[in-house]
């Protein structure tokens, strides 16, 4: 073959690159900041490595992650736009709590007319609800995104909220903790706490609550891992361990989502982050462990997003342009994790894993080095 029809080869490949990259893809949203994000990936392989595992199959669908088994819809008939729930077992049954968002369109000209209220239902063992769903509104109209958790026979709602007297939900958030229980057929809600801490930020967001010897923590950070000790009478917060996170990851700022549960012989938690792709803001799901004891060290983090050819296909709120997959609670039962997650803010969904192909398919993360004295 001569040069002129290598050079036509090569010509018709990149060609073909580009269309794939503009027609299957979509266009790349590059200016500032999120110029830099893409930037990094098309100047990787990390990039091509993301391309390549979006193979489309016969039927045009991604390729899915091993691990994954399926997808549970959960319908909640008078919510039915409910979204960022969570879930834990329950007296035999499943207790799941969720958020709901009340507006007016257009949003921005409105947000002192947002609110977001958290609600609780009981659900069978096929995820379906039991009785009527109950909003908590004794929590107030800005809360949102609830973490379930239990420790000690006790029931925990973590969740954010506006503070009071702000004259709209977007300014500022806060971590908060309220006790829930259910006594002759009703839930009862504690007092509602919120979390201090020393050089607190305007936003805070996405607190990973767990246990350890009888005692609450927060992970506040991933990477550097980042924890917190909590007073849940009083809301008192306290860094207790601050450890390297030494991982590449390529998807957006690694934050919180589920609570972290002791799994094997580690805590085990799912994250989410965040960034603009296709044109559009995507929100990715993966894992991580970290040590059974103090100063709690990550172990483990998966090495690429969650895919599953029914991500993001719910109907999408109308009110964003993202497409969303936001971890929120899980539970282990044999050989299986019921990951509970929101999509498209629109929809709540459960991803049933097989807990051993996804242990195996994190990666170990280098040993950090504590950074705090003693």
């Amino acid at each position: 073959m001569g040069c002129l029809g290598k050079k036509l080869i090569v010509m018709i490949n990149k060609g073909l690159k580009r269309v794939f990259l503009l027609t299957v893809l979509g266009p790349l949203v590059l200016f500032g900041e999120k110029f830099n994000q893409q930037r990094d990936l098309l100047n990787t392989g990390k990039f091509f490595k993301f391309i390549k595992r979006l193979k489309l199959d016969e039927k045009k669908r991604l390729q899915n992650s091993a691990f994954i088994e399926k997808v549970i819809p959960v319908k909640i008939a008078d919510f039915p736009t409910a979204y960022n729930a969570s879930i834990i077992p329950f007296k035999g049954y499943y207790l799941l709590a969720f958020r709901i968002d009340r507006y007016r369109l257009p949003l921005a000209q409105n947000l002192e007319h947002f609110r977001n209220y958290i609600g609780v239902v009981l659900l069978n063992n096929y995820f379906e609800p039991i009785q009527k769903p109950v909003l908590l509104y004794e929590l107030g109209n800005r809360c949102y995104d609830p973490r379930l958790f239990e420790k000690g026979g006790r029931i925990y709602i973590s969740y954010g909220s506006a503070y009071e007297g702000d004259a709209d939900g977007v300014s500022r958030s806060r971590i908060n903790l309220v006790e829930i229980d259910y006594k002759h057929g009703e839930f009862v809600l504690g007092k509602s706490v919120a979390m201090k801490l020393k050089n607190i930020r305007k936003f805070e967001k996405n607190w990973s609550i767990f246990s350890y010897d009888d005692e609450l923590f927060y992970t506040y950070q991933i990477q550097p891992h980042k924890v917190l000790s909590v007073d849940p009478a009083h809301g008192f917060c306290k860094e207790i361990a601050l450890t390297d996170t030494p991982f590449e990851w390529k998807f957006g700022e690694l934050r919180g989502g589920t609570p972290a549960l002791e799994l094997q012989d580690c805590y085990l938690a799912f994250f989410h982050s965040g960034m603009w792709f296709l044109g559009r803001h995507f929100y990715f799901m993966g894992a991580y462990t970290f040590s059974k004891h103090p100063p709690f060290k990550i172990l483990k983090m998966s090495a690429d997003p969650f895919f599953y050819h029914e991500f993001y296909t719910s109907d999408r709120n109308p009110n964003i342009v993202s497409n969303v997959t936001f971890p929120g609670g899980y539970f282990a039962e044999n050989g299986k994790i019921y990951l509970c997650y929101g999509e498209n803010d629109a929809a709540v969904r459960i991803v049933v894993l097989d807990e051993k192909g996804l242990m195996e398919s994190l990666e170990v993360v280098e040993r950090g080095k504590n950074e705090m004295e003693d």
